[in-house]
């Protein structure tokens, strides 16, 4: 029982640490480098840029909360995508958004996508390792 409830502990530190470390990464990337994305108002090279960042942002953090996590499977990365499934969408039940639906579901599509690379890259590494120490 007390191992179960530390496992889930575990669990969800690395889905917070996991998601700082995205949002810190997407912070940087968007806000803090250009001032905000804006389809319209923002020039091409600095949509690419920030999107390449905003794919790393998110392979770090599914890396990270796959790597913290003390069940090795992808529950981490599940609950990230939730996230930011729900945090995608909130603006749009509001009301309030700037940019078209369009950008805004490629854009969580790459960041879904980019976790769970994040977790799978981490997993395969460990994987390997594993096998190698038992040759």
């Amino acid at each position: 029982m007390i191992q179960n409830l530390l496992k889930i502990g575990g669990t969800i530190f690395a889905v917070i640490i996991g998601y700082a470390v995205m949002a810190l990464g997407l912070y940087l990337s968007q806000d803090l480098a250009f001032g905000g994305i804006v389809i319209g108002k923002t020039h091409v090279w600095q949509l690419v840029i920030a999107g390449l960042c905003s794919i790393i942002s998110a392979f770090a953090g599914g890396f990270i909360s796959g790597q913290l996590a003390p069940m090795k499977d992808r529950a981490p990365q599940v609950i990230l995508a939730f996230g930011i499934m729900v945090e995608s969408t909130a603006p749009y039940m509001e009301g309030s958004f700037l940019n078209p639906l369009w950008f805004n579901m490629i854009s969580t599509l790459l960041l879904i996508i980019s976790i769970f690379w994040g977790g799978h890259y981490y997993l395969s590494r460990r994987k390997r390792r594993l096998f190698r120490d038992i040759e």
